[in-house]
């Protein structure tokens, strides 16, 4: 690697860092989950927005943290794999966030909430069975919630842009070159 490298990695380790302080103070003002059954599985009391949009950033920094270390090894395909990943994370948050303002979820968004936390770890037990998953919230609704909170003067620009940022990283997560 060459030394004019090393200052922006310096400067993306601080950034990084920063907002996993973001992450870990939004983390304290929420209530701390709870074991709920046998299975470990720990939830928030709360099963907001909040707590997804807290889920999404958490990803992100980790996301992030993994994303400079490929780099720094050269994994150029590994990275823009993870980047779509937290690409998609960060539309969620904004999408998540869209109805903040009137203090209510839009009904899209509650359904992308509702389905987050229906899912949980499938037991082994007796009678645990093929698990059917949530009928998930479509790409096109999150980015048209996106284009709603951020109010473009075209909201159809938001939509094309993200689709197409959205096509240049499915080539890493299937294996286009």
């Amino acid at each position: 690697m060459t030394r004019d490298v090393w200052p922006l990695l310096t400067d993306t380790t601080r950034t990084i860092d920063g907002l996993d302080r973001v992450v870990a103070e939004m983390n304290r003002r929420l209530p701390q989950p709870v074991l709920k059954d046998d299975w470990f599985q720990y939830r928030k009391q709360d099963q907001d927005a909040r707590v997804v949009a807290l889920t999404r950033m958490v990803r992100i920094v980790s996301g992030l943290r993994a994303v400079k270390l490929l780099g720094e090894r050269g994994y150029l395909q590994e990275m823009g794999v993870l980047l779509r990943t937290v690409d998609d994370f960060c539309d969620e948050i904004t999408f998540l966030i869209e109805g903040h303002a009137e203090g209510k979820p839009g009904n899209q968004a509650q359904r992308f909430i509702d389905h987050f936390f229906a899912e949980t770890l499938i037991s082994h037990g007796p009678g645990s069975g093929r698990v059917q998953g949530p009928d998930r919230v479509k790409r096109d609704k999150v980015r048209a919630g996106q284009s709603r909170f951020l109010q473009p003067e075209n909201p159809s620009d938001v939509q094309v842009t993200v689709g197409k940022v959205d096509r240049a990283f499915d080539s890493y997560v299937h294996g286009g070159y």
